[in-house]
């Protein structure tokens, strides 16, 4: 069967998408928010004020690196045949060497490789899904119409056509701001005669939006929940600060005895008003400038003009603790994140803590579906161009595990045996098994193992060979009986 792949006009330009730099020298103009207060972020589009708060918030920049690092868990590439659906080793071979030269092979002919590697390239993907809710990128073809580099695109840049038959297609938007926050409020239109469009209707460019809706071809970020939670409990942070900083802390007050003062005056001074007026104030300006620079563990020592106090808060102060784990709360369920990777403590037992865990696995492995489906189309196109086969490859994360793998071997060695139990009674066939238990190609002249029942060979443990008298109580039981326990047994009888 022919296998159908793009027409030769795609290779009239190396790159279909255009780069949000521009030429020429790239300049860090992000907007900064360390002396901004978060009511700053509330006239901003979604996706910047998530893009700014990624940056500049603890909190929430705690909950997208953490999608990001629990999503990167290892990937797979497996290649199928399309006719039959079963393992082609062509196929997969060529999907490993093309994933290969991404991260080795380069033209040192061209200057600096200006290439991304595909564990970069996959973190970029996971942390676009997160802030946006979709995924973009570009299968960049050289111009022999060979895979030479992939790219991302920022999904904030495109916008949709719809075609005569119900189809559409992105294009892309360079007016749209990419950096920094746009202030742009959501629903706004940006249609104007001087739009740099660049139109992405070609095969090498994909696109996959996570848990999109039916009704419209915009994706939504799965933090854009909590971007009202997020400003709330922002503002209220700063206005506890303002609030101790104003009222929280004790205050020294020195208090000036006049009469001793103008005792000590001048002569010049006593006999005019003004002039102890004058003198009265430059004592008090110095007292002021001597207590400001003070540091904690310096001694205050002074005449016997003036008398040092503490003057503590009085007054009825509100509690915010409550109303802060309340907010913390509300936060950690916004954020999709548990509350111990946040740093918040919250009540709970334990087994409250292990389906919190499962819950937020199962939230993190929903992020790597978009990056996947492209991964899986970009591949599949990528081997199609090389090899002319009519196969496609899935590409697939491995599974998300909090713990060690020194503890999961004992699991990983369960899950080969399962493997090669299926090689023995013919239900993979040799390559696969190689593929699946990740120990590379089989050397040549290696014996066929498909379907040779090598794993029967009678010396394994069945169910019903199983002797249920191990336990303590058991082998009490069994004492004196032909079940005996092993130091007992054939001395009982029946």
């Amino acid at each position: 069967m022919d296998v159908k792949l793009p027409k030769a006009t795609i290779a009239n330009k190396v790159r279909m998408s255009k780069s949000p730099y521009g030429e020429g020298r790239i300049l860090d103009d992000e907007v900064s928010m360390l002396n901004e207060s978060i009511k700053t972020l509330r006239q901003a589009d979604p996706v910047s004020a998530i893009r700014t708060l990624t940056r500049f918030n603890g909190v929430f920049s705690t909950a997208v690196h953490s999608y990001v690092q629990l999503a990167m868990s290892g990937y797979t590439v497996t290649g199928y045949s399309a006719m039959t659906g079963q393992y082609s080793e062509e196929a997969t071979n060529a999907a490993k060497s093309i994933m290969a030269s991404a991260d080795t092979l380069h033209d040192y002919t061209l200057g600096y490789a200006d290439k991304q590697s595909i564990d970069s390239f996959l973190e970029t993907m996971l942390k676009e899904v997160v802030q946006t809710g979709a995924a973009a990128s570009e299968l960049v073809l050289n111009r022999f119409k060979l895979p030479e580099r992939v790219i991302p695109i920022p999904v904030p840049t495109l916008e949709w056509v719809a075609r005569k038959d119900g189809t559409k297609y992105p294009i892309q938007d360079l007016t749209t701001t990419t950096r920094g926050f746009n202030l742009r409020k959501v629903g706004q239109s940006t249609n104007n005669s001087n739009k740099d469009v660049v139109p992405l209707d070609f095969p090498t460019i994909f696109y996959c939006a996570m848990q999109q809706q039916a009704n419209s071809v915009h994706a939504r970020s799965p933090m854009e929940a909590a971007l009202q939670t997020v400003f709330v409990f922002a503002e209220f942070v700063e206005d506890i600060y303002r609030i101790l900083k104003k009222y929280g802390h004790n205050r020294m007050v020195v208090s000036l005895i006049q009469e001793k003062i103008q005792h000590a005056a001048p002569e010049a001074a006593k006999t005019d008003a003004a002039e102890m007026i004058k003198f009265l104030e430059s004592t008090r300006s110095a007292v002021e400038g001597v207590i400001s620079k003070l540091e904690p563990d310096e001694a205050l020592v002074m005449y016997d003009t003036a008398e040092v106090n503490n003057l503590p808060t009085a007054g009825e102060k509100a509690d915010y603790t409550a109303l802060l784990e309340s907010f913390s709360g509300m936060l950690a369920t916004s954020l999709k994140t548990m509350p111990s990777i946040l740093g918040m403590r919250m009540g709970g037992s334990q087994s409250i803590s292990n389906t919190e865990s499962l819950v937020y696995l199962k939230q993190v492995k929903s992020i790597q579906q978009p990056v996947a489906t492209i991964m899986s189309r970009m591949l599949t196109l990528s081997m199609r161009l090389v090899t002319g086969n009519d196969a496609y490859i899935k590409f697939k994360f491995n599974s998300i595990n909090l713990r060690p793998d020194a503890e999961l071997s004992a699991h990983q060695s369960v899950m080969d045996t399962n493997i090669l139990r299926k090689l023995s009674n013919g239900f993979l066939t040799d390559e696969e098994a190689a593929h699946l238990l990740g120990c590379g190609p089989r050397p040549e002249g290696a014996p066929k193992l498909s379907g040779t029942f090598f794993m029967d060979s009678g010396a394994e443990t069945h169910p019903t060979d199983m002797d249920d008298n191990s336990g303590a109580q058991e082998r009490n039981l069994s004492e004196g009986t032909a079940r005996g326990s092993a130091t007992s047994r054939g001395g009982g009888n029946n």
